[in-house]
């Protein structure tokens, strides 16, 4: 019954156009002043006496800066950080993966990606290929492997960065669409990460 008043709900909500989330709520400080409003909401502040129009708009990616590096990646991927250097950024469909290390001890490419294999118990050798990754500070040789988990095709790319600092390895994965592609998250991601990655 339950469900039953829900779909009814969902429908009606659906037919009277509300189906958009709602934005984010954000509390801006202007001196010792706390206004409150939604993303992309303007509000009328006073400056020096002076009417000026306040607008916030959260934009769709956050700051990476760890380890030496630092890259733009969708918002709604969730943070999470193991000792003593391993943040992972996991979306839908991709992941982001820094491993950081001490200058000249950074992890291999090819040593990941033999672990990755192993982990998940692909049963024959998954085949590597050169990549690159074109970044505004140059292209960054890599390694790509796909393996099969069920049935599921993840593919997976290692990119060994040698900063002024730190090493970091860099591991972008993806689970393939049905026919073998790219998704879309990994392809924006990817995109996004290349025009903003500095180290």
């Amino acid at each position: 019954m339950h469900r039953v008043l829900a779909l009814i709900v969902a429908a009606a909500t659906a037919s009277a156009g509300i189906c958009a989330e709602p934005p984010t709520q954000l509390r801006v400080r202007l001196g010792d002043q706390d206004i409150r409003l939604d993303a992309g909401q303007s509000v009328e502040v006073r400056i020096d006496g002076k009417p000026v129009s306040l607008r916030v708009d959260e934009l769709p990616f956050r700051r990476f800066a760890e380890a030496g590096i630092a890259f733009d990646y969708p918002r709604h991927f969730p943070w999470e950080f193991e000792s003593p250097a391993t943040w992972t950024l996991d979306g839908n469909s991709a992941v982001i993966i820094v491993l950081g290390a001490e200058k000249g001890e950074g992890a291999d490419p090819d040593a990941v990606l033999d672990g990755i294999a192993q982990t998940l118990k692909s049963k024959r050798p998954a085949p590597r290929e050169s990549i690159l990754l074109a970044t505004r500070n140059g292209p960054i040789d890599g390694v790509a492997m796909t393996v099969t988990l069920a049935s599921s095709r993840i593919r997976n790319e290692a990119y060994r960065i040698e900063g002024r600092s730190r090493d970091v390895l860099l591991l972008l994965q993806d689970s393939l669409t049905d026919d073998g592609q790219a998704s879309a998250e990994f392809v924006a991601m990817r995109k996004q990460l290349a025009q903003t990655l500095e180290f």
